[in-house]
């Protein structure tokens, strides 16, 4: 009986693997629903990469990888560039859009075929910023507020003025990312709602650690108002006298923009492109809503410095960092693992990673190219390691990458040192002391105002 029972077991769970094997995304849609993410995502393991022979109207061939299609338009990655290209149908031989047509109506969701790649090719910002302010509406049914993308939680009873300042800035995120010619929202449904929860103190060991984390299994993003709201009044912080400001909602900005681009993050892509995407647009957010982009290096060594010193007084730095070839190539689960063991390795990475974002940004091709180039291919399914030699890298080593972030950095008053231990030492800073006279002078005119 014993053995009969174990070979119905077996079978039982042969057949169910069978099953799931046989039903490309099914596991998909499991894993979706037991971690609780956002519809719509997508995984590895579904995205294109076979290659196959095109013919044009005109009877000219060519070698690529059918990405997505409508009735319209159909979207190609060529394997020999790794650059992704839009052609309308007609553009194709009779029977290849019968064949595209073919796969649109058996696989495709509302008539489009797979995962489309928003291809850009505009100017990049100077700035960009809210034009009207946030409503907030009541729901009862979940017992939250209300925004136009954000069900915020209000955990931690903030007043009304400044739950309304936080849905703003959530809002913010989703505009500034769209204002960059990139395909940063991709992957998620356009009408997708995003979660904020609002708590009084975090507990336990993010305890005075974390201004906010987003929580991956759930999709959702916690906020620790203690850490942003003044005491005596609940209103947040906000000093737009830059370079004095203090960025006390950066972490906001960080999280929910996480949010946005979970997607990237389920691709298990190298952890310092969502990271140092994140760390980019919180340091680059002026004020509530206000992004300003066109002295971007600026503000990404106020954002860096103010970790270390409160106060913008810093004249020169050395940046003892990660050497490229591994940083390059690190995935989340040790990004994670250096954050978790403290010290100053985990602060370098993002550190380390918002330089580099900054740099491939504004400093190596014009409006961003071999960054969006990089961004579409991955996300058509190319290999990542191929896409960041063939678009980011282009023939460079490793070494003379160092020494291009080197030269963009020395400029604004940044030496950095590409270690295998990355590190702080109270060497590494020279501090302007006659502009921290100036600060503190300034601070206490306004003070006896």
């Amino acid at each position: 009986m014993n053995r009969f029972l174990l070979l119905v077991i077996f079978l039982m769970v042969a057949g169910l693997l069978a099953f799931f094997l046989l039903k490309p995304g099914l596991i998909n849609e499991a894993v979706h629903k037991v971690a609780g993410l956002p519809g719509g995502l997508v995984f590895r393991d579904e995205l294109p990469d076979k290659v196959e022979t095109w013919t044009g109207s005109g009877g000219k061939s060519m070698k690529a990888v059918l990405v997505s299609a409508d009735d319209q338009r159909v979207e190609f990655r060529l394997p020999d560039t790794q650059r992704v290209h839009y052609l309308d149908m007609d553009a194709l031989a009779a029977e290849d859009q019968e064949r595209v047509k073919t796969r649109v109506a058996k696989w495709g969701k509302a008539g489009v075929l797979g995962y489309p790649v928003n291809l850009r090719a505009d100017p990049w910002p100077a700035e960009w910023r809210m034009e009207s302010r946030t409503e907030l509406v009541w729901s009862s049914d979940k017992e939250a507020w209300r925004s136009e993308h954000f069900d915020l939680y209000n955990e931690a009873k903030v007043k009304h003025e400044t739950l309304e300042t936080i849905a703003g800035i959530c809002e913010s995120v989703d505009g500034a990312l769209k204002s960059l010619p990139l395909p940063l929202d991709w992957g998620r449904p356009a009408g997708a709602r995003r979660e904020v929860i609002l708590e009084s103190m975090f507990k336990g060991q993010e305890e005075g650690k974390l201004a906010g984390f987003f929580n991956g299994r759930t999709g959702k993003v916690h906020i620790d108002t203690s850490q942003l709201v003044e005491r005596e009044n609940q209103l947040i912080v906000f000093e737009f006298d830059k370079p004095q400001k203090r960025q006390k909602y950066d972490a906001i900005v960080h999280e929910v923009t996480h949010q946005a681009m979970v997607s990237m993050l389920m691709l298990d892509m190298p952890a310092w492109i969502p990271e140092g995407i994140a760390e980019y647009l919180s340091a680059m957010h002026f004020s509530p809503g206000n992004y300003q982009f066109h002295t971007s290096y600026a503000a990404v060594r106020y954002h860096i410095n103010k970790t270390v010193m409160a106060e913008r007084g810093f004249k020169e730095r050395k940046l003892h960092l990660y050497q490229m070839d591994e940083f390059m190539g690190r995935r989340l689960d040790k990004w994670n693992n250096t954050v978790q063991e403290g010290g100053a390795a985990g602060l370098l990475q993002y550190n380390m990673a918002l330089l580099l974002v900054d740099f491939f940004f504004h400093a190596d091709g014009k409006n961003g190219e071999p960054m969006r180039h990089y961004l579409e291919a991955v996300l058509s399914g190319a290999d990542e390691k191929e896409a960041r030699m063939k678009h980011l890298l282009r023939g460079r080593t490793y070494q003379e990458l160092e020494d291009a972030v080197f030269e963009r950095w020395k400029s604004v008053g940044f030496a950095i040192d590409f270690e295998s231990k990355p590190r702080i030492e109270k060497d590494d800073f020279t501090v302007d002391w006659g502009a921290i006279s100036i600060m503190r002078s300034n601070a206490a005119k306004r003070a006896q105002k």
